[in-house]
């Protein structure tokens, strides 16, 4: 689970190896200051795409797990259907981190411009809905839930992403809200 704590290990550890311009952006979309963020955006505008050391994260992906949701907001707005689908290097988009940090309203926001962020799965066979439901996350599984497809929990291998969803569910004592 990424906790406050993790997060701030995680930018102590990108700052000691980010170097120049891009640790200042890192910084800026991890504090949540989006007057900074866009004034570095208007001077690099191919930064938005760029992924930052030492886990592949790009500024949306570094926003989304700090849980600054106005960034995330402006730079969905900045970022084209294709740029939303970046993963880091653990194959995550940043619909992933914001399933795993619960705010809905970022998932809102994401889904919004790309739906296929639902059914990009990354290096541990994991999926949005999937890592909200693992991390209780109620209400951040009931909408991913509603808007994930059908056919993709049901493709593949029987089923195997919607039994994994299945079988997280009923250990987290969700199935009954989803089916109510």
């Amino acid at each position: 689970m990424l906790t406050q704590e993790r997060i701030n290990t995680l930018a102590g550890v990108a700052s000691r190896e980010i170097n120049g311009p891009l640790q200042a952006l890192y910084k800026y979309a991890h504090k949540g200051d989006w007057d900074e963020t866009r004034n570095y955006l208007s001077q690099y505008p191919d930064a938005k795409t760029v992924k930052i050391k030492p886990y592949g994260e790009t500024a949306l992906h570094v926003a989304a797990c700090a849980g600054n949701l106005k960034i995330v907001e402006e730079l969905v707005k900045l970022m084209s259907e294709e740029e939303l689908e970046i993963q880091d290097n653990l194959g995550r988009t940043a619909l992933c981190s914001a399933a795993i940090v619960g705010i809905t309203e970022m998932a809102e926001c994401l889904v919004r411009k790309n739906k296929n962020l639902l059914t990009i799965v990354d290096n541990r066979k994991r999926f949005p809905l999937l890592e909200a439901c693992v991390r209780n996350h109620k209400d951040m599984t009931l909408y991913l839930y509603s808007v994930t497809p059908f056919e993709f929990l049901c493709q593949d291998n029987n089923g195997k992403y919607g039994s994994f969803f299945l079988q997280q569910a009923i250990g987290s004592q969700m199935l009954g809200l989803l089916f109510l």
